[in-house]
């Protein structure tokens, strides 16, 4: 099969668009890097950045990941404030959650200059959740909440947050 000039050279151009893609967006992970905005997310260093609500607990077993989850009982949580977020801007909260007895556990954020919001799962098996939030015109704080509302024998467990 024979090749035009003018296949080559289009050819060529693809390929030097693919490159120049390939290199914005590298560049852009290198300059732009994501970081976990929440301290301690993932509870393996105990309680360090969290306030504990009515009895939650860190346990080293039936974790996502790494060796420790939280552990709240019904009607139990924790929560972390976080500060220095920019006014004005989208942040996504991510979590995985998952419920002893399919009764609702949920992960929410409150006190960022909007209403309250969260988002709820019953599964009996780590689930991430997300919750998506745009800080208020002179909001720099946010607090991420997670909890158990049963008021029966339900245990939540929680690991790997992310903001």
């Amino acid at each position: 099969m024979i090749f035009s000039q003018d296949h080559y050279a289009k050819t060529r151009l693809i390929r030097n668009q693919l490159l120049w893609i390939a290199f914005c967006v590298l560049f852009s992970v290198c300059v732009y890097p994501q970081s976990n905005l929440l301290l301690n997310a993932d509870f393996e260093n105990g309680f360090s950045s969290w306030t504990i609500l009515k009895g939650a607990n860190r346990v080293n077993l039936d974790s996502k990941s790494g060796s420790y989850a939280l552990s709240a009982p019904s009607n139990s949580g924790a929560e972390q404030t976080i500060a220095g977020l920019t006014p004005n801007t989208t942040y996504l909260l991510a979590g995985w959650l998952k419920s002893s007895n399919s009764s609702p556990v949920s992960l929410g954020v409150k006190l960022y200059g909007g209403n309250e919001l969260s988002n709820e799962t019953t599964s009996t098996v780590y689930k991430q959740l997300t919750v998506k939030f745009t800080t208020g015109p002179s909001s720099t704080k946010a607090t991420i909440y997670t909890y158990n509302p049963s008021s029966g024998s339900n245990t939540m467990n929680v690991d790997d947050l992310s903001l």
